[in-house]
């Protein structure tokens, strides 16, 4: 079968009106893992909407680079847009393109050594609270480091350690939010439920940061 013509399987276990959304909500990882098994590229449902999944290493290598075809977008970028409005990470081609030249000298040498100091330091700072024994939730662990750096990084100013803070747990209730906010459906994304009032005032928690420290 020629990649023109490759079939495109639909997941097992789609619901009545939710699709795969109690599977994604309930175990993520286990229901992800599953789909590779099922095809090299496989549709989910998400509500009334669709979502395909490429589980096959070469054309996830023509997806991550041929962004003149796959072009951004999806209910991941529109939960990132909420967050960082029309960024890099969120802009069509054209305009993708322009903003990476404005953040250019944000990634020149001397600045990625000290990233790299930074990154050092609060990897160190997380695992040295671990001790000899103790059972660890891996995966917070990495999300707490990754939240600390990025609070680190993100601002022009030097960050006091309260701010740090508050951005560490702001970014991880984004990061929750996001990823629940994903797979439900509008117009029901706008119901006021206490998850969506929390990733709210996280979002408005780092906006606030980003204008009282400047944000690089």
């Amino acid at each position: 079968m020629s990649d023109h013509t490759r079939e495109v399987a639909l997941a097992k276990g789609a619901l009545p009106i939710v699709g795969h959304g109690i599977s994604l909500l309930r175990n993520a990882r286990r229901f992800l893992s599953s789909l590779p098994e099922q095809g090299d590229v496989v549709e989910l449902r998400l509500g009334p909407s669709r979502a395909y999944v490429v589980c096959n290493a070469e054309l996830t290598h023509q997806v991550l680079v041929n962004d003149r075809i796959f072009e951004k977008g999806g209910p991941i970028v529109e939960r990132l847009r909420e967050f960082i409005g029309d960024s890099v990470s969120t802009s069509l081609r054209p305009e993708h393109r322009r903003l990476r030249r404005l953040i250019q000298p944000a990634f020149s040498s001397n600045r990625l050594a000290d990233y790299m100091k930074t990154m050092r330091d609060e990897t160190v700072g997380v695992i040295e609270q671990w001790q000899d024994g103790e059972v660890l939730d891996v995966y917070a662990g990495m999300q707490a480091i990754t939240a600390r750096i990025a609070a680190r990084t993100m601002f022009a100013a030097p960050a006091s350690s309260a701010l740090i803070e508050q951005a560490h747990a702001a970014l991880n209730e984004i990061v929750k939010g996001a990823g629940r906010r994903m797979l439900i459906p509008p117009p029901f994304d706008w119901i006021p439920t206490r998850g969506k009032r929390r990733y709210d005032q996280a979002c408005r928690s780092i906006r606030g940061a980003s204008k009282s420290w400047g944000a690089f």
